[in-house]
């Protein structure tokens, strides 16, 4: 949320992060999804769009976290006509 690549490249290192990172620093992403406060999480379904959209901590570890994304990624993948 308009960082430098400098100040997330530390962030990431510092906490283990292995997932890829969006660089945003002109707001831009962040204005267009609606972003208000960080951390801001959005789970994505099969087909790409955002299906949950959480703003603050979460503990994505527990019981009903784990229940909401192990549903997600047992949704068959949408399939997609040939152009």
């Amino acid at each position: 949320m308009r960082e430098g690549t400098g100040a997330i490249a530390q962030y990431a290192q510092e906490l283990g992060l292995t997932f890829p990172l969006v660089v945003d620093p002109q707001g831009s992403i962040t204005t267009a999804y609606g972003v208000i406060g960080l951390p801001t999480t959005f789970l994505m379904g099969r087909d790409g769009w955002a299906v949950v959209l959480a703003t603050g901590p979460r503990e994505w570890g527990n019981a009903p976290a784990v229940a909401l994304i192990q549903t997600l990624l047992a949704a068959p993948v949408a399939r997609q006509e040939a152009p």
